[in-house]
């Protein structure tokens, strides 16, 4: 039988691009704001805190995630090493548009109500993105910390809670958000939140 595990799955800091309101995907242009790289330092903190022993950080790849990872990395003393399987969804062609441009597409309706049916022009279906991160998560036999994206951590969210991923949206993964997650008898649940915005 499997030992119980805890994973703690974070979405990186805040980036300029967050607080502009554009969309990223797989954009790799922007790093933690002054503001996001403090978010990862209170959340550090608070993990250190909680005394889980965790073993491992992993990390999606992208320049965001990584800084993210670095901090967490520097204040919890664990390695990080670097999975694509933690990515963003690939938003396509969205990628770089502000998202005053995208509640104007004709597609948006899909993207906003039924995102289970849902692939970005260009990009990736969100199944896939779900399929990736609990593919992911399954191969998992530590205590192990993993960075990644608001949408990819949603997908996971959903799966747990058993939702379709028309429920997505309504999972709300903030900057510097944690989620701790318990497997036991083969199941995740989740069993705690922190957001680094009000602890």
């Amino acid at each position: 039988m499997e030992p119980n595990m805890i994973v703690g799955m974070i979405r990186h800091g805040e980036t300029n691009a967050n607080r502009d309101e554009i969309v990223q995907g797989r954009l790799d242009i922007h790093g933690l704001t002054k503001r996001g790289r403090q978010q990862i330092e209170r959340l550090a903190q608070y993990i250190g805190e909680l005394g889980i022993p965790f073993r491992w950080i992993y990390s999606s790849p992208s320049r965001r995630a990584r800084e993210t990872a670095e901090i967490l990395s520097y204040v919890l003393g664990l390695q990080v090493e670097y999975d694509t399987s933690l990515l963003e969804m690939d938003f396509g062609k969205l990628e770089g548009l502000p998202y005053s441009e995208v509640y104007k597409r004709k597609d948006f309706r899909t993207m906003a109500e039924r995102f289970s049916q849902y692939r970005a022009p260009g990009g990736e279906r969100s199944v896939d993105v779900q399929q990736r991160m609990v593919n992911f998560l399954e191969q998992l036999r530590v205590n192990t910390l993993i960075v990644s994206h608001a949408i990819a951590i949603a997908t996971v969210l959903c799966w747990i809670k058993d939702l379709s991923l028309d429920h997505v949206w309504e999972q709300n993964v903030g900057n510097g958000h944690l989620y701790l997650l318990e497997k036991k008898g083969g199941r995740f649940t989740i069993i705690k939140g922190y957001d680094a915005l009000i602890g």
